[in-house]
């Protein structure tokens, strides 16, 4: 009954729009006043307001389903399936169709890189293994939890980097390295 286009657009706002009516709901619960709805209202405030900046910048890291392959985060391994999977070593650049999987405990470095104006995510691992994965493959959401989950990662970096890809089209940004094995 709904179009496409139109359930998209609405799936992509969702969680946002869920945050927002929570807070909402809080500013009312406090405008009724009282020892009890005033409280509360501000315990629904103070917890839509996190929820709903989480929900904007997931969907500042949303992108449009362009790229070649799959991403599925299943029980701490990142799997990328691709027409042409494999796991290149880290001294070459690896092609943008690579695909594989590593393991995030085993993750060391993750960089954003600009070929022919297009983003890649390169996952490096202790070992030496990169896995190039396109910014705009399907399941490319289950990537920000990913990342916003390794340690000392700056997130506005992060978002700031994707939103801007270099006037050459090339370029390579070193966006987290993890300290020590």
């Amino acid at each position: 009954m709904i179009r496409p286009a139109a359930a998209a657009q609405i799936a992509r706002w969702a969680e946002l729009a869920g945050a927002v009516f929570m807070a909402l709901i809080g500013l009312y619960l406090i405008g009724l006043g009282g020892y009890v709805w005033i409280p509360l209202g501000a315990l629904i405030l103070a917890a839509a307001l996190p929820l709903a900046l989480l929900a904007y910048r997931r969907q500042q890291f949303a992108q449009s389903v362009h790229g070649e392959g799959v991403i599925e985060v299943v029980e701490g391994e990142l799997r990328y399936f691709s027409p042409s999977a494999q796991i290149v070593g880290a001294s070459t650049l690896p092609a943008p169709s690579a695909g594989g999987f590593l393991s995030l405990p085993d993750l060391a470095e993750l960089r954003l890189i600009h070929v022919q104006h297009r983003g890649y995510w390169r996952l490096k691992t202790f070992d030496g293994q990169a896995l190039m994965v396109p910014v705009d493959a399907a399941g490319h959401a289950a990537l920000f939890d990913v990342f916003a989950a390794l340690p000392n990662i700056d997130n506005a970096a992060l978002l700031a980097a994707l939103a801007r890809p270099p006037a050459s089209g090339m370029g390579t940004i070193v966006l987290w390295r993890r300290v020590g094995p």
